[in-house]
């Protein structure tokens, strides 16, 4: 069992989620300003590339992202959850994995961390790439006008838009284990 003292919530979803890779990360004050900034915008989702990550995640972890779906729930009249669904490139495995962040910002401000969900278990979570492909996009530099199909056309919009695809499918994930979980303590 992991237990990680995040507060709120996210000390929960550790224990919720055995079978996924769980990882607790600190947050610096930058990444808690963009993350706080994000909790302040409206319900929905926004397609960020991969540049404007610089600040919140990890640095070698971030060049590893070309981008992040993120996702705004209000979870309350104090607390929002923001969570970022993260496309990786995972060349081992020939896949573009979603790697899911997530953070609580209270109405005092964002947690000093956030859990990060590797290897989920949510349908769509990795989109399997032909032989070749990686290089031929890089060389290129193509890959940045051409987005993954599992992104929404808009590059902003209301979360019911995320209806059926992999990125609802994360963060309904997240917010059921979160909810199950708060709830049975």
């Amino acid at each position: 069992m992991l237990v990680f003292n995040v507060g709120g919530p996210l000390a929960i979803i550790a224990t919720a989620i055995p079978s996924m890779k769980v990882y607790h990360v600190q947050l610096g004050e930058a990444a808690r300003r963009d993350i706080e900034a994000w909790g302040a915008r409206p319900e929905a989702y926004y397609v960020v590339p991969g540049s404007r990550l610089s600040r919140v995640l990890p640095a070698d972890y971030a060049r590893k992202i070309d981008g992040s779906l993120v996702m705004v729930k209000r979870l309350g009249s104090e607390t929002t959850l923001v969570a970022l669904n993260n496309n990786r490139v995972d060349r081992r495995a020939w896949a573009i994995d979603q790697d899911l962040w997530a953070v609580v910002v209270h109405s005092s401000g964002a947690s000093t961390g956030a859990i990060r969900i590797g290897h989920g278990e949510w349908e769509g979570r990795s989109t399997p790439i032909p032989q070749g492909f990686f290089e031929a996009v890089q060389r290129s530099g193509i890959g940045q006008y051409f987005p993954l199909e599992t992104y929404p056309n808009s590059t902003s919009g209301p979360l019911k838009d995320l209806y059926g695809t992999s990125h609802q499918a994360a963060f309904d994930e997240l917010v059921i284990r979160m909810s199950s979980a708060s709830t049975s303590t």
